[in-house]
This record gives structure tokens, sequence and C-alpha cells, in this order.
């Protein structure tokens, strides 16, 4: 049996193209259905990777512009220590936290950090709303 496959169109002139696949009905419903799920959607759009500020790399280095304070989430109750950070490679400004006691004490504006995930996967974690990265290493020394 001949089947089309419902995405395979020639971007030349959007014309639905004719592929060799042996298929049933349960097939071509599998093709149209990965598409609802969110993880595919994510994983194959592409929008997930324009929106990271990090471009898909693990690591990005950055130029320190202020030290921030933020409030934690309730119940707690705490000023967590971040620096705002306009990254080199793109010029996009993120908020960083500063891991560990006295840390900022080290950090200076217009210092250059290398900063790293949070740990979620673009997600804020803990207490600390809206903060998706930490502070990785500072003038060549971990943090």
């Amino acid at each position: 049996m001949i089947c089309r496959h419902p995405h395979s169109f020639s971007f030349k002139h959007q014309l639905p193209v004719l592929i060799m696949v042996p298929c049933s009905p349960l097939i071509v419903m599998l093709w149209s259905q990965k598409w609802h799920d969110k993880q595919y959607k994510k994983a194959h759009l592409g929008t997930a990777l324009k929106a990271n500020p990090f471009g898909g790399a693990s690591h990005a280095k950055g130029i320190v512009l202020e030290k921030v304070g933020v409030e934690a989430k309730q119940p707690n109750s705490a000023i967590r220590k971040c620096v705002r950070v306009q990254l080199i490679k793109n010029g996009k400004k993120i908020t960083a936290f500063v891991p560990n006691d006295g840390c900022l004490n080290f950090i200076e504006e217009n210092d250059e950090v290398l900063v790293a995930g949070f740990g979620r996967k673009g997600h804020a974690v803990g207490d600390i709303p809206g903060v998706r990265f930490k502070v990785a290493v500072m003038r060549n020394r971990m943090l």
C-alpha cells in the first residue's frame, strides 16, 4: 500500500510528496498525534532553543552588571544573593544566583563570570522566584 506521510511536503512548491512506505491507518494516526505531545513538540519545533539564553550550551560567560537581592517565596523569609549578568555571546541579560556563604563579597561589577544552569532544565529552583541560573566560575576560580 502506498501512503502519504502527513508531513512530507516539498518546500519549493508546497505540494505533498508521495513516499513509498508500508502503512496502516494506525501509523498515520501515530504520525499526526506526535505533535500533540508536549515534549515532542518542544524538542522538534526549535522554539525552546531560541528562547534559551544560552542557545543550547551548558555554560555561558557574561559581565556582571549589578548585585541584586531576591526575596524568597513564602513561607521562607530571606534575601537570596544574586547578580544581573549580560551574556557576551548574545547580549541577553539574566539573573544568576551566587552560591555559598559570602561569595557575593568577592564579585564586583564588570567582573567576568561563567554562568551555568541551576538544575531544573530551565525552571526556577526552590524558593528563588525567576532565577534559572547560577554563577559557577569567577576570575578563573570555582565558587
